[in-house]
């Protein structure tokens, strides 16, 4: 797979990478990654990366980026929660407020302010058992093996 912009091949490669890693910002975003988040890398501990990301924190693995990048995660990877986790493997959680939520068919859509903005695509059923509407409080859970870094536009 090959990924133009601007007339350019900014991105070549197995699908998967280029959907799963994608090599900047504009490339991200042309392979559809909902949420492209401006972060800053505040500490590195064990091979894991905190990144501020406005007022949140997210943890992602390390990848040899440094300075402004930009954290990429798939809608499909946020998962959501009336509550906060207690015990589980998955590090990063961020609190917010339910801003729409569109119906697609089997899915839907979640627009959340965390803070900063964050969309999540569930199921339509797992929407209906939350009983999500705007303005309701809830928790977005995403894997640090789901967090991407790239780095910032301008920066390469």
């Amino acid at each position: 797979m090959a990924v133009l912009v601007d007339g350019r091949i900014r991105q070549a490669g197995p699908v998967q990478d280029v959907f799963r890693h994608p090599a900047d910002a504009q490339v991200a975003e042309s392979v559809g990654v909902e949420n492209i988040l401006p972060a800053e890398i505040v500490s590195h501990h064990s091979g894991l990366l905190t990144l501020q990301v406005g007022p949140a924190q997210l943890q992602c693995v390390e990848s040899g980026e440094t300075g402004p990048v930009v954290a990429c995660i798939r809608a499909e990877d946020v998962a959501l929660t009336r509550d906060s986790p207690q015990l589980s493997s998955i590090r990063n959680r961020l609190p917010g407020r339910v801003l729409s939520v569109i119906p697609e068919g089997p899915l839907a859509r979640v627009e959340l302010d965390c803070g900063v903005p964050l969309v999540a695509v569930i199921t339509a059923q797992s929407a209906a058992e939350l009983q999500l509407q705007p303005g309701d409080g809830m928790c977005a859970v995403v894997k640090t093996t789901a967090v991407h870094l790239t780095a910032a536009p301008g920066k390469r």
